[in-house]
C-alpha cells in the first residue's frame, strides 16, 4: 500500500487502506471525462480540469481525507494552513478542498481568493483548456488579445509565456479598480489620479500592471515602456 502512496499508517483499520487501493485502481483506469463528470455530480471545481491525471490526484486527496481518522484529519488541515475550528470531519474537508482548489488555480496565475466564486472556475477552465490547445493557437490567442490592448507581439516566446500572459491580463479585466488600485500600490507603480472615468482608470491601471509584468523583456528588446504609456 505504501509503494503506491497509500499512508497505510495514517489509516485507522486496514479496510479503510484497502478501499483507497480500490479507489486508486478506479481512478487510474477512468477516462477523463468520467473523472470530470464524478466531480460535477459532486459538485467540485476541479470539473474544469482537463488534464487526467491532475483530476485523478484531487479525487484521490478527497477519497484519502474521507477516510483518515479525525485527529490525523486535522493534522493534515494544519499541513495545508486552514482552519481546524470547523471541528467535524465534513467541514475539515471542505477547508482542505478549498485549499486544494486555491494551490491548483493560483499556479495558473489565478487568484481564486480575490475572485467571485464562479468567475475563479471559469479562469481556470480557461487555463486548462490553453494548457491542451496547440503552442501555434495559444500564440495566436495571445496575439488577438495583445492586438486589442496595443501590446507589442511576442513572436517565438513559448506556449506557457503566452498562457501566463492571457491569464493575467483576464483576471486583471475581472479586478475591480480598488484592487487594481492596490496591485499597482504594492507594484510601486503610478496610480490613475489624473485620468478621469472608471473605465479610462481601469484601462490604464491594467497597462501599468501588465507593462510591469513585461518591462524587462521589452527594454531587453528596446521597446521603451514610456512609449506605450506603461509607466
Amino acid at each position: 500500500l505504501e509503494s503506491k502512496g497509500i499512508p497505510r499508517r495514517r489509516l485507522q483499520h486496514l479496510a479503510a487502506a484497502c478501499d483507497i487501493s480500490e479507489e486508486l485502481e478506479l481512478l487510474e483506469d477512468e477516462p477523463l471525462e468520467a473523472l470530470r463528470l464524478e466531480c460535477a455530480v459532486r459538485e467540485l471545481p476541479f470539473v474544469v480540469l482537463r488534464d487526467r491525471r491532475e483530476l485523478a490526484i484531487c479525487l484521490l486527496a478527497i477519497a484519502l481525507w474521507d477516510a483518515l481518522p479525525h485527529s490525523e484529519l486535522v493534522r493534515e488541515a494544519r499541513h495545508w494552513g486552514v482552519p481546524t475550528s470547523a471541528g467535524d470531519a465534513e467541514g475539515l474537508i471542505a477547508h482542505l478542498v478549498d485549499a486544494l482548489w486555491t494551490s491548483l488555480a493560483e499556479a495558473r496565475g489565478v487568484p481564486v481568493r480575490r475572485l467571485p466564486v464562479a468567475v475563479g472556475i471559469a479562469l481556470v477552465g480557461k487555463a486548462a483548456r490553453l494548457e491542451g490547445c496547440s503552442a501555434k493557437r495559444v500564440e495566436a490567442e495571445f496575439g488577438r488579445m495583445a492586438r486589442r490592448r496595443g501590446l507589442p507581439a511576442e513572436p517565438g516566446a513559448g506556449k506557457q509565456f503566452y498562457i501566463e500572459l492571457i491569464m493575467l491580463m483576464l483576471v486583471l479585466e475581472e479586478a475591480s479598480i480598488e484592487q487594481l488600485k492596490q496591485e499597482c500600490r504594492e507594484a510601486g507603480l503610478a496610480g490613475s489620479a489624473n485620468v478621469t472615468g472608471e473605465a479610462a482608470q481601469r484601462e490604464l491601471l491594467q497597462r501599468r500592471l501588465l507593462g510591469a509584468a513585461l518591462s524587462d523583456r521589452w527594454e531587453a528588446r528596446g521597446i521603451p515602456i514610456a512609449r506605450l504609456g506603461m509607466e
